[in-house]
């Protein structure tokens, strides 16, 4: 159905502590965490030779740095950050806490079978379809045989096609009907 991605060969891949205390120090109080996100963003562009369109933050250090609300962000943070050939970086915390790994797990479960029930209705959505068409070559082989069947029963009465004799009654009809219109113009001018 959709083809798949391929998977980019990772050229770089490095683990950093990011200093925040000092990007979000300076900043209003009531706009840390966002301060402190935009750090992340300039320090692994400039560590990572990149531009900040091409760095992707990762769920779980997203909400770290969210955790603790707007106005207290932590102070540092330790992140791995991998570069592929096509510059985007992805980086994410280097090490998930137990929930975080508990999740990852139910996603990952979740994901596999819900890929995994997918393939089975596409398979039986195409073996249905499969099995239509096979129902529909047999009607269709059963048709062509019903009409060869008559195509020779008409070829031994001598009629060359299966309209025929349609149009041969329609033509004794009309033909009746002008007759009679014959004798009733022919009574109407000796009886009158």
């Amino acid at each position: 159905m959709a083809e798949q991605k391929k998977e980019e060969k990772i050229v770089l891949e490095r683990q950093y502590i990011i200093p925040l205390r000092r990007r979000w120090l300076r900043s209003a109080k009531h706009k840390r965490s966002n301060a402190a996100v935009k750090e992340i963003y300039s320090f692994l562009s400039r560590h990572m030779k990149t531009s900040e369109d091409k760095i992707k933050i990762g769920r779980w250090l997203n909400e770290e740095v969210w955790r603790c609300g707007i106005k207290s962000p932590p102070a540092k943070i330790f992140v791995k950050a991998s570069k592929k050939e096509s510059g985007i970086v992805n980086v994410e915390l280097v090490e998930l806490s137990k929930k975080a790994k508990k999740i990852e797990e139910k996603e990952k479960i979740r994901k596999e079978s819900f890929e995994k029930t997918k393939k089975e209705k596409e398979t039986k959505a195409e073996e249905e379809a499969r099995k239509a068409e096979e129902k529909k070559e047999k009607a269709e082989s059963e048709k062509t045989d019903i009409e060869k069947e008559k195509e020779k029963i008409l070829l031994k009465d001598g009629v060359e096609h299966a309209r025929a004799p349609d149009q041969a009654f329609i033509n004794k009809k009309t033909e009746s009907m002008a007759t009679e219109r014959k004798s009733v113009s022919r009574a109407e001018k000796h009886g009158a």
